[in-house]
């Protein structure tokens, strides 16, 4: 059954024929996600009008504030339970490399969008990392449910102190993200609509190791197409 990924050089592909990282982290925390044909090392591209196979594996949208620990968990998600990681932070440098122009983090909800479903065929649980505006989360919502995708949309919400201590202190990044940020992102999510607000997760008192346990635990436990 076609799964709907294509070689450019060797046509359709199965996913034990597709490399999802390249070598390397782009940081601590970030697997550097493109994926290529395993015979040539094009890349390979989904086509969802080519795909005959039913997404079969779930998919977590994590999002919220810089420094929230979307990166961090989304990596421990796929080391240790099984998880593919697409990192928007990496996606984005990535792109401006490749096109050398400044690339706007809302160009790639397209992308990640298509991807998650791609994975989703070849039966590879998600743990998408990226910030999704508010008014765009129910754009996600509707995209993931139209193509079938079971899924789960966690905003991640430490207390205030706790996301600005951690900012300080993380490592994903080699520099910290200007405080005004951090907090203008915060504050949009805590003004948004009751129904966004459904989707909050205060990991203020817990470890990465534990949230990402916790997340692994509820997408095996039981999904959401809604």
């Amino acid at each position: 059954m076609a799964t709907g990924w294509h070689c450019p050089t060797c046509g359709d592909r199965s996913g034990p024929e597709i490399n999802l990282y390249r070598g390397g982290l782009f940081n601590a925390h970030s697997r550097r996600f493109d994926p290529r044909c395993l015979a040539c090392g094009s890349r390979v591209t989904f086509h969802p009008d080519g795909c005959g196979a039913e997404p079969s594996a779930p998919a977590l949208v994590i999002t919220g504030s810089c420094a929230g620990g979307k990166t961090t968990l989304s990596y421990l998600l796929s080391k240790h339970h099984g998880f593919v990681q697409i990192d928007g932070d990496w996606v984005r440098e990535d792109r401006k490399a490749e096109e050398h122009r400044p690339v706007d983090a809302d160009e790639l909800h397209p992308y990640l969008l298509t991807m998650t479903h791609g994975l989703a065929t070849l039966g590879k649980p998600v743990a998408l990392a990226h910030i999704v505006p508010p008014s765009l989360i129910p754009h996600y919502q509707a995209s993931l449910t139209e193509r079938r995708v079971a899924h789960r949309i966690v905003i991640l919400m430490p207390q205030t102190q706790v996301l600005l201590a951690r900012n300080e202190t993380r490592i994903c990044w080699p520099k910290t993200t200007p405080e005004h940020w951090v907090l203008k992102f915060h504050e949009d999510y805590l003004n948004a609509p009751d129904r966004i607000q459904g989707f909050f997760y205060d990991n203020s008192e817990e470890t990465p190791d534990q949230t990402a346990a916790t997340l692994a635990r509820s997408m095996l436990g039981g999904t959401s197409r809604g």
